[in-house]
């Protein structure tokens, strides 16, 4: 991978200081760094068509988050088109865009400090970030200690968009923002946000050209009792508002027992926006709509669990609906095992109801799941398999769903030796639109 001499500058000196510092904030008996390197083969087929892909993955830690005041971490590695470009594109994924058959990829490259008054934490690198939506950039982010209660935040880069071209940046995008939260008492959280972000190109919307957006929220968080909290957040760009939710939940260690209830509401209608604000666009435009979901949990004994709940969504237009959108009626029931007549043996079998209320799908849908996991020989070999079903499934690439999707799997996991593993798996999908066929092997070794 060619980087930007900027960016890359910034990122050889982020790891080079943390192979420089770390060694002396680590514990004795702690190695300096651990991580693994992972060769994982795909084999997709579809009626005539075949595909096969390579991925080479390396991950590397470098002392340890918690307890050092200065860490770090990096995965990147490889994607390989075996078979190259074909003209049938039923198996054509998001890597097919590329036009060559090796794509490198670097996911993150950051360096840590903490605990450097007044500042609590430090990153710099390649990166991810949650501030009222997911952020993934080069550049820098930190956040001081409490201060009476009150603590800032800041952030600052070039956003990464990985499938934009293979480096995954464009210099001519930033992204800059901040946050204050204020406690002013220990059971209420209070915080402020805003991000400004810029793109020249909105994902698919390459014929818009440049978008430039601010997303600014508010939060809160009460603990009301010990058992007993609730959360609100409202968003808004700067031309037009976008959501609002709240939700609270309950919770009984004594009796394990657990209830949550959310609601969530989409103001206005929205499509062209950066990128990291359009993940629907290619879809269309994400009109508004309103969701209230019910969910329970209760452990029965140590050995089962059943959960449950309620999700009704619906659009303010019915007529309206599209991909990634839609008005439904779920009701769905769980339960699950662990170690019943046979040690280290997990089992889950999920029911659900959907109901449609939009004008795509009304009618009433049914859909069983089930997993079943086994560990054996002191869990150096663990087997699973089952069936999962979907209401809707997505291509992201083609902005198309299969409806009424039901999947079976299984997967072996075993240690050959101590530092290296193998995984073997095979799923089989049934869809409205074609039966879709996927084996993976994995070989991985860990350090």
């Amino acid at each position: 991978m060619i980087l930007s001499s900027t960016r890359m500058g910034v990122l050889i000196s982020a790891i080079a200081m943390g192979l420089v510092s770390v060694p002396s904030f680590l514990h004795a008996e702690e190695k300096f760094f651990n991580g693994s390197l992972s060769n994982e083969y795909k084999f997709r087929a579809t009626s005539d068509v075949k595909d096969h892909d390579l991925e080479s993955t390396l991950s590397l830690n470098i002392g340890d988050p918690i307890r050092d005041r200065f860490s770090g971490a990096l995965q990147g590695g490889g994607i390989f088109d075996l078979n190259g470009k074909q003209d049938d594109f039923s198996l054509s994924g998001i890597y097919d865009t590329f036009p060559k058959s090796t794509v490198g990829r670097l996911y993150y490259a950051y360096m840590n400090a903490k605990k450097i008054k007044p500042i609590e934490s430090l990153r710099v690198g390649r990166q991810y970030l949650y501030a009222l939506d997911a952020l993934y950039f080069d550049g820098t982010s930190v956040e001081t200690m409490p201060y009476y209660g009150i603590t800032l935040g800041g952030y600052g880069g070039i956003p990464v968009h990985q499938f934009e071209s293979e480096i995954g940046i464009d210099p001519g995008d930033w992204v800059a923002g901040g946050y204050l939260q204020w406690n002013p008492i220990a059971a209420v959280r209070f915080r402020f946000d805003e991000t400004h972000l810029k793109d020249d190109t909105s994902a698919f919307r390459i014929t818009e050209g440049d978008q430039e957006d601010d997303l600014m929220g508010t939060s809160l968080w009460i603990d009301l009792t010990e058992n007993f909290d609730f959360y609100t957040r409202f968003t808004t760009f700067s031309d037009q508002v976008r959501d609002v939710e709240a939700a609270t939940s309950f919770r009984n260690s004594d009796k394990d027992f657990s209830i949550r209830l959310r609601g969530y509401r989409l103001l206005e209608g929205y499509d062209i926006r950066v990128i990291e604000w359009d993940a629907y666009g290619i879809a269309g435009t994400y009109e508004p709509f309103s969701q209230i979901s019910l969910s329970v949990n209760k452990g029965l004994g140590k050995k089962f669990m059943v959960d449950g709940g309620v999700d009704y969504r619906f659009l303010d237009d019915e007529q309206i609906a599209s991909a990634f959108n839609h008005g439904y009626e779920r009701v769905y029931l769980s339960g699950s095992s662990h170690d019943f007549l046979v040690k280290n043996l997990a089992l889950n079998t999920t029911f659900d109801y959907y109901h449609g209320e939009d004008s795509t799908l009304k009618n009433n849908s049914t859909g069983f799941s089930f997993f079943a996991s086994q560990k054996l020989f002191k869990k150096r070999l663990e087997m699973d398999g089952g069936t999962a079903y979907y209401l809707y499934r997505y291509n992201l690439l083609y902005g198309d769903e299969s409806v009424n999707v039901q999947t079976y799997f299984g997967n072996v996991e075993g240690k050959i030796v101590k530092s290296l593993k193998a995984k073997v798996g095979y799923e089989y999908e049934n869809n409205d639109l074609e039966d879709f066929q996927t084996v993976e092997t994995s070989l991985i070794w860990e350090f």
